[in-house]
């Protein structure tokens, strides 16, 4: 299940809440896995807040590793994507010019096919791979992702649970408007964000026990 939670746009904030995924996903995983690999994608963050992605969230994913025993440290990959430029191409377009960068390794998939005219590229920014992962492993599982939408046999634009959680995200600010937006203090005018999430999410409510299929 996958639902947006409103947060203070903050390092700290979102470091706790890093933290919080990643550890419910390896309590997810089953306990006959052996679980040795750890791939995390971020979407639509641009170069500049790649030093605090690999310096500072790859610590608190460490220290996740290290609650579940002192020994247990999987091998960690942490990639971003986005389509925040202005790249377009041809399907059959020959590239004639450096379009990755010449800093981090990086690689460009075309999901979609393309009726007619141009597509734009995603970007995939690996960001952290200390193990060398091989970058072909790297792009085929990346467009494995692309699959599972559930919804349609072709591939989408982004890794799945990406494009669910955008979703997630478009559907919720949504939500916010036609309620007039979020909840506020009344003297200090600040945003309540324990009540907002408690009025506006469908979790621990009778519509949380339905499923709807497009």
């Amino acid at each position: 299940m996958t639902h947006c939670h409103w947060t203070h746009s903050s390092f700290k904030v979102c470091s706790k809440h890093l933290a919080g995924i990643l550890e419910t996903a390896l309590r997810a995983k089953r306990k006959r896995d052996n679980l040795t690999k750890v791939i995390i994608y971020f979407h639509g963050i641009n170069d500049a807040l790649f030093p605090i992605v690999r310096n500072s969230y790859v610590e608190i994913c460490e220290k996740v590793f290290t609650k579940r025993g002192r020994t247990y440290k999987p091998e960690l990959t942490i990639i971003a994507s986005t389509k925040l430029h202005n790249e377009r191409l041809y399907l059959d377009e020959r590239v004639k010019r450096v379009i990755v960068s010449p800093v981090y390794n990086e690689f460009c998939h075309t999901w979609n096919r393309e009726f007619r005219g141009t597509t734009k590229l995603t970007k995939c920014t690996i960001i952290y791979d200390p193990e060398q992962m091989s970058i072909e492993k790297i792009r085929t599982f990346t467009n494995y992702l692309c699959y599972d939408s559930q919804l349609m046999r072709n591939p989408i634009n982004v890794p799945a649970p990406i494009h669910i959680n955008r979703d997630s995200a478009e559907r919720e600010s949504a939500i916010i408007f036609v309620n007039n937006g979020l909840y506020l203090t009344k003297k200090m005018r600040k945003v309540v964000y324990k009540r907002t999430n408690e009025e506006y999410t469908y979790l621990n409510k009778n519509l949380g026990n339905t499923r709807f299929n497009s």
